[in-house]
């Protein structure tokens, strides 16, 4: 078996449906079509996947489609973009972390591949219906952000525990509307728990992950980061083993 990494280009700047032809012509190039293929996609690349297959699934022997810290109901902080920039341009260094997360869309609003991502886009309409009839395995890893353990440890360093706090909090309503995150998207979307009709979609809630792909965070043992952690690594493969996905 083997590993390959495709990242497509232009992940803003085209569509997501474009990425994923993109990433075909990609698969086609490295002679995959008839492999038999797992899908692991991170943020936007699982829904680049999720389209791969919607677009392109006839044509190739995909097993199952794993996505970690995905948008699948859009990115509720692309609606509130001017608000979310105004906090983290005021957070203290030791919460960058946070404004990292935000900086990512900034200058990048209008772009195709975002706007596909903004709640309830035409985009993500499409993907919520074909959902109801998808056959192919889905797996949603959504990360969880160990708020307290973060404020603790940031608290050490010489923050006031009770400026920290309200921070975070208040990064949570802008990016989650106030419910649990991986500082960037809400559990909700990642694990789309407001599309009803999703018979081959399973979700896994993952605490303490943060939606970068590597965290190394001082005093908090592995690596936060979602495609760091080997906590995600142990839960895809326990999902396979215990799935109707066929083994190769």
């Amino acid at each position: 078996n083997k590993v390959y990494a495709i990242e497509t280009d232009k992940t803003y700047e085209n569509s997501i449906s474009e990425q994923a032809d993109a990433l075909f012509d990609e698969i086609k190039k490295q002679k995959l079509t008839k492999q038999p293929i797992l899908l692991i996609g991170h943020s936007q690349g699982g829904l680049r996947g999720y389209e791969l297959i919607r677009r392109h699934g006839k044509d190739l022997n995909i097993l199952a489609l794993v996505t970690i810290g995905t948008p699948w109901e859009g990115a509720l902080v692309l609606n509130n973009m001017t608000e979310a920039q105004s906090l983290v341009n005021d957070l203290p260094p030791a919460l960058n972390f946070l404004k990292s997360a935000i900086d990512q869309y900034e200058n990048f609003e209008t772009k195709p591949g975002v706007k596909d991502m903004v709640p309830a886009s035409d985009f993500l309409k499409n993907i919520e219906a074909s959902l109801a009839t998808n056959q192919t395995p889905i797996v949603a890893i959504a990360g969880i952000l160990p708020t307290d353990q973060i404020t603790t440890l940031l608290s050490a360093t010489g923050l006031d525990a009770s400026t920290i706090q309200p921070m975070i909090q208040q990064f949570g309503n802008i990016v989650a509307g106030g419910e649990k995150h991986d500082g960037l998207l809400s559990v909700s979307s990642q694990a789309a728990k407001n599309y009803n009709n999703k018979p081959a979609f399973t979700a896994i809630e993952v605490d303490g992950l943060v939606h970068a792909p590597s965290f190394p965070l001082m005093g908090m043992g592995s690596d936060l980061g979602e495609l760091s952690n080997p906590i995600v690594a142990q839960e895809i493969i326990k999902y396979l083993k215990n799935s109707k996905v066929p083994p190769q």
